[in-house]
């Protein structure tokens, strides 16, 4: 069911390319691939993030606000040619918890969005909380952020792996910017998330561990704001 809304915990890890490897081959062992990742092979993700225009969900992170928000369309495919649908979702922050609400719309429905600023068919929680704060807080299209996803689920305890290559930004509203357009933000790393249900799980605390692990905020939204829009600590 897409609008069911489950809470869960987040942990982010910036990797080089050595311990990305180590890691990798940890998991391996107790995790299968996510359909998206047969194999071991990439997708592409391109997030189109919107914010008001004091970038309130920008500085809510920055300043470690408990309960916060932030909006976004996401598209599986960099090529507008071969696109069909995209995702309208809304992930949020409730203390030590995150969830997200997702819904699927149809690339018509956000062209139509562009021009009106209205989807014809509302169908989900997740629109329904995108455009309540779209005109709630007056929201427009921040920066963009693009990387090639690699993911794994455990086969046991719910718990997803997510590497992210080559991620990296651009300024602009227009969705399908040429690749020219975008500069890297972790050129030589690699961002590891690991999403999880339940807490005090053996198996992951020692994976943790036993490769040194330390989680740190590795806001890919926040990087980008800090990269595309001009004297933001002024």
């Amino acid at each position: 069911m897409e609008n069911l809304i489950r809470f869960r915990f987040e942990d982010k890890f910036l990797l080089s390319k050595n311990l990305y490897f180590r890691i990798k081959n940890s998991i391996r062992e107790f995790s299968n691939y996510d359909t998206h990742s047969v194999s071991g092979n990439t997708y592409k993700v391109r997030s189109l993030y919107y914010d008001s225009k004091d970038l309130t969900a920008y500085t809510d992170k920055i300043n470690g606000v408990n309960d916060r928000d932030k909006f976004r369309i996401r598209s599986y495919d960099t090529n507008e040619k071969n696109v069909t649908k995209l995702k309208v979702e809304m992930k949020s922050k409730k203390a030590q918890y995150v969830y997200k609400v997702s819904n699927n719309i149809s690339y018509s429905d956000y062209k139509f969005f562009v021009k009106k600023k209205f989807f014809k068919e509302i169908n989900g929680l997740a629109v329904e909380l995108f455009l309540y704060n779209f005109y709630k807080y007056n929201l427009e299209p921040a920066t963009l952020v693009e990387y090639d996803r690699e993911a794994y689920y455990s086969k046991k305890d719910n718990v997803r792996f997510t590497f992210d290559h080559n991620v990296k930004y651009a300024s602009g509203t227009n969705f399908f910017l040429p690749p020219k357009n975008f500069k890297f933000c972790y050129k030589n790393a690699i961002i590891f998330e690991i999403k999880y249900f339940q807490n005090d799980i053996d198996w992951l605390s020692n994976l943790i561990n036993t490769h040194g692990l330390r989680s740190e905020p590795n806001s890919k939204y926040t990087k980008s704001v800090e990269h595309t829009v001009n004297n933001i600590w002024k």
